[in-house]
C-alpha cells in the first residue's frame, strides 16, 4: 500500500519540524493586531474616553479612583515657534500596549483655556440652618476658602505639555513634562523623574500605583463613613457614640491600610475628642480638690461613660474609687 501520511518520506525530520512550526504560527499571526488602522482605532477609542477636569475629578472623588491628567500644551504652537522637539502626552498614553494598564484610571484631558479657571472643589453636602457638614443645625457657617486655579494646583504651564498621575486624594504621584527621549548627560535625578519613561516602565508605574490605590480605596470606603458618623455624633453632643465608632481605629495596626490623608483626618478628630476627655477629667479633679467629693465622683463616672477609652475609663474609675475609700475608711 502506498504511503499517504504527513510529512512525506522525501522530507527530512528537520524540514518537517520547521514546516509544522510555520503552519502553527500562521493562525497566531492572523490574530495578532497589526500596526496600522486597528491600533490607530484603539488609540482613538482610548482618547475618546477622556473626560473634562470637572467630570473626571467628580468620578475620582465618588469612586476613589486614580487619574491620569493629560495636557498637550498650547495647540496653537508649531515647530516654527521653536518647539522642534515638541511631544504630545496624548499620543504617548494612547499607545495600544497601555490600554489595559489605564483601565483602573480616570482619563482626564485639560485644555489651555482651563488653566486660568478655578480648580473644581468637591461639592459640600447640603447644609441645614447654616451648619457645616458633620455638624448639627445651628453650627458655624462655612467660610469660603481662597480659590486656586487649575494651573496652580496641577503645576501646569501654558505651552508646556505634561502628563500627571493622581492618586485617589488628587495628590500628584508622577509628573512628566519632558519628552520620552534618552537621558541627557548632567541631568539631575529630579529632571530624570520628570521625563516620560519608556512604555514598559510606564506600564509598571501605572500598575504599581493602581495596586496601592486599590488597597487605600477599599479601606477608605470602610472607614470614612464611620468617621463622618462619629464626627456628627460628637458635634451633636453624643461623645460616647463617637468614641465607640473611632476607638477600634486608634491603634497604629488598624491604620496600616489607610492613606495619609485619611490618617490625618482621623488623627485630628482623635486629638480633638481626647482633649475633651482630658478637660472633663480636669474638671472632676478640680471638684475633688475643692472637697466636693460626691460631685467629683459623679463627674468621674460621667467622664468614664461619655469617653469610653480604656485609659480614660481606668483613670476615672481609680480616682472615683479612691474618693469612695477615703469617705468610707478615712484613707
Amino acid at each position: 500500500m502506498r504511503y499517504q501520511g504527513f510529512p512525506p518520506r522525501s522530507i527530512g525530520r528537520s524540514h518537517a519540524f520547521g514546516l509544522t512550526v510555520a503552519l502553527s504560527v500562521v493562525p497566531w499571526l492572523a490574530m495578532r493586531p497589526v500596526q496600522g488602522a486597528p491600533v490607530a482605532a484603539k488609540a482613538a477609542e482610548t482618547l475618546s474616553k477622556a473626560m473634562t477636569l470637572t467630570a473626571g475629578l467628580a468620578r475620582v472623588r465618588a469612586h476613589y479612583r486614580p487619574a491620569v491628567v493629560i495636557f498637550d500644551g498650547d495647540i496653537g504652537l508649531t515647530e516654527s515657534s521653536g518647539l522642534v522637539d515638541r511631544w504630545l502626552p496624548s499620543e504617548a498614553f494612547a499607545a495600544y500596549s497601555l490600554s489595559r494598564s489605564l483601565k483602573p484610571y480616570v482619563l482626564i484631558r485639560v485644555s489651555p483655556a482651563e488653566l486660568a479657571r478655578a480648580y473644581p472643589l468637591p461639592a459640600l453636602p447640603e447644609e441645614t440652618a447654616g451648619g457645616l457638614p458633620g455638624q448639627p443645625p445651628g453650627g458655624p457657617v462655612a467660610v469660603s476658602a481662597p480659590k486656586l486655579t487649575v494651573g496652580e494646583v496641577l503645576g501646569l504651564r501654558e505651552g508646556t505639555p505634561a502628563a500627571i498621575i493622581l492618586d485617589l486624594r488628587e495628590r500628584i504621584v508622577r509628573f512628566y513634562d519632558r519628552p520620552p527621549s534618552a537621558a541627557k548627560r548632567g541631568e539631575s535625578a529630579r529632571e530624570k523623574s520628570r521625563r516620560l519613561p519608556r512604555t514598559s516602565l510606564l506600564k509598571r508605574h501605572l500598575r504599581q500605583i493602581a495596586k496601592v490605590n486599590f488597597v487605600f480605596a477599599k479601606e477608605a470606603r470602610r472607614v470614612e463613613p464611620l468617621l463622618e458618623k462619629a464626627q456628627y455624633s460628637y458635634a451633636a453632643g453624643d461623645s460616647r457614640a463617637a468614641v465607640i465608632l473611632v476607638r477600634p481605629l486608634e491603634p497604629p495596626k488598624a491604620q496600616t491600610r489607610m492613606d495619609p490623608v485619611l490618617k490625618d483626618k482621623l488623627a485630628v478628630f482623635l486629638v480633638e475628642i481626647r482633649e475633651a476627655a482630658e478637660r472633663a477629667l480636669a474638671r472632676a479633679e478640680a471638684l475633688e480638690r475643692q472637697r466636693q467629693h460626691f460631685k467629683a465622683i459623679d463627674a468621674f463616672d460621667k467622664t468614664a461613660f461619655d469617653f469610653p477609652f480604656r485609659d480614660v475609663a481606668i483613670r476615672a474609675s481609680r480616682r472615683s474609687g479612691a474618693i469612695l475609700r477615703k469617705l468610707s475608711f478615712g484613707k
